[in-house]
């Protein structure tokens, strides 16, 4: 065998040697990436109050101030679930000239339906004692037993998940209440977080110190 066919086989072996390891490297970095979800529900309140006060900026906000602000200290991936109408408020009621914000900053803030849509794929299930959405109780029994907490179902032929949320911020009475609710959750490979907007004014000071626990435990904020 001449050398330029041996450079050859050994350029080849080479290429498929770190190609193999780039494969495990991330299939062991996708198995044992943690992540945490935060949500906030009922958000067309946050945009109601963006159109009343006229802001110069979205985050004069006092709320999507704070989410920027630990966007930029943890790398905080929020999502916003707005419904359609809020009283009189209906979405296209909101106005123009903070589209383009809301577009440049959409890497990180993101927005969605709380509620099931023709594009809806996926949608959170609320992890108390009462039977949400259109479960049965068998349903509500399956997807709160289940560890991964996510429960499939169909619907003329098209298939929703259903997440089970983990952690709800809107009643907490402390830090250390927080605190036993995540270390609860510290084996679990997703943790998803939430609260309501017109909860915020008890929730919102609990938000940093569910980023602190999240970058504590090895949980990425940034899951998109």
């Amino acid at each position: 065998m001449n050398s330029r066919k041996k450079s050859l086989i050994f350029v080849i072996g080479f290429i498929s040697v770190i190609s193999a390891a780039l494969l495990l490297y991330g299939l062991v970095f996708f198995f044992n990436r943690k992540t945490l979800k935060f949500s906030i529900d009922d958000s067309t309140e946050i945009l109601l109050d963006i159109a009343n006060n006229d802001y110069n900026s979205i985050f004069d906000s006092p709320t999507l101030g704070l989410l920027k602000e630990l966007h930029e200290t943890y790398d905080l991936d929020p999502t916003l679930f707005l419904f359609e109408q809020l009283g009189s408020f209906n979405k296209t009621d909101f106005p123009d000239k903070y589209r383009e914000e809301f577009v440049q900053n959409s890497d990180w803030l993101k927005l969605g339906w709380h509620g099931i849509d023709d594009g809806i794929k996926g949608i959170y299930y609320c992890d108390t004692d009462v039977v949400g959405y259109d479960f049965s109780q068998e349903e509500d029994a399956l997807i709160q037993s289940d560890r991964v907490g996510v429960l499939r179902k169909k619907y003329d032929g098209k298939t929703i998940s259903y997440q089970l949320t983990n952690v709800r911020l809107d009643n907490l009475d402390s830090d250390d209440e927080l605190l036993r609710l995540l270390n609860g959750r510290a084996e679990d490979r997703d943790v998803v977080v939430f609260t309501h907007a017109w909860m915020l004014q008890n929730s919102a000071k609990y938000i940093e110190p569910v980023c602190k626990w999240a970058e504590d435990n090895g949980y990425k904020l940034n899951w998109n």
